[in-house]
């Protein structure tokens, strides 16, 4: 039962680092297109 417990905390982590990325890159990307079309305005 304890190794059992131990799975569902590891899946979690991973789940949670993995949807942290998943909100983090495209709000870099669009950061970034973002800041490029402004300095190409300029």
């Amino acid at each position: 039962m304890g190794g059992e417990r131990f799975v569902l905390t590891m899946a979690a982590e991973i789940f949670g680092t993995a949807a942290i990325f998943w909100v983090l890159i495209p709000v870099g990307l669009a950061g970034g297109a973002l800041l490029l079309k402004l300095q190409g305005d300029n």
